[in-house]
């Protein structure tokens, strides 16, 4: 009887340091990449190109890359933007890295919302190349602008524009933020590798669905 008790007790004991081994070891091999969760993205009702209203839910569903400048010739931060950008729309249009997973969309909120109205939106998407399917325009009024922009996704800029802090703002399809990039310049791969873990996250099911838990918890973040 002693001798059953005693390897019942070393089972119980090989069992209990298990677990904290196999913790130690997803910790440090971090088997699982995840891009971090900072924070909702700003709720926001503002106009397209065409004038139509387009808000915050409407996003949802689909990742959305987040971008602030201006249509103006003088913006050559802008232009540098634009011109990443479109990278992007060509590659997206050739296919989404997971042809399961919807195309993520681009959106673009003018920091001069008194001058780039529709209109003036509509006419520079026609003379850039943009594809309204993949990449939308948008506008409103100033305060509007002002909330979304500065305070939801903390991008200063001067009223009327002059500098500004050019980033990029990854939302995933649940409305989170996930990741920030700041511009002018833009790894278009560094996106497509960032987009490429969203989805494999949002089709996680099962044990793999606890896997990625478990990578938010240990911080299991891309190296950039």
């Amino acid at each position: 009887m002693a001798g059953k008790l005693g390897r019942t007790g070393r089972w119980a004991w090989g069992g209990l340091l298990v677990v904290p081994l196999a913790v130690v070891g997803f910790a440090v091999a971090k088997p699982v990449k995840v891009l971090p969760r900072l924070g909702p993205a700003p709720i926001f009702r503002l106009v397209d190109a065409d004038g139509r209203a387009v808000t915050h839910e409407q996003m949802r569903g689909r990742p959305v890359l987040y971008s602030f400048f201006t249509t103006s010739a003088d913006d050559r931060v802008g232009s540098v933007m634009t011109r990443h950008l479109l990278a992007l729309q060509d590659r997206w249009s050739r296919g989404s890295p997971d042809a399961a997973s919807p195309t993520p969309l681009l959106v673009t909120i003018t920091l001069d919302p008194e001058r780039d109205t529709p209109a003036r939106l509509k006419a520079w998407a026609e003379r850039v190349g943009v594809d309204p399917q993949r990449w939308l325009l948008l506008t409103g009024a100033g305060l509007a602008v002002k909330l979304v922009v500065g305070t939801g996704f903390g991008v200063y800029y001067e009223t009327p524009p002059g500098n500004y802090d050019s980033r990029y703002v990854l939302v995933d399809a649940a409305g989170e933020i996930r990741a920030v990039y700041r511009g002018p310049q833009l790894d278009v791969a560094t996106v497509a590798a960032d987009l490429a873990l969203l989805q494999r996250e949002a089709a996680a099911r099962g044990a793999a669905r606890l896997a990625y838990a478990a990578a938010h918890w240990f911080a299991c973040y891309p190296v950039r």
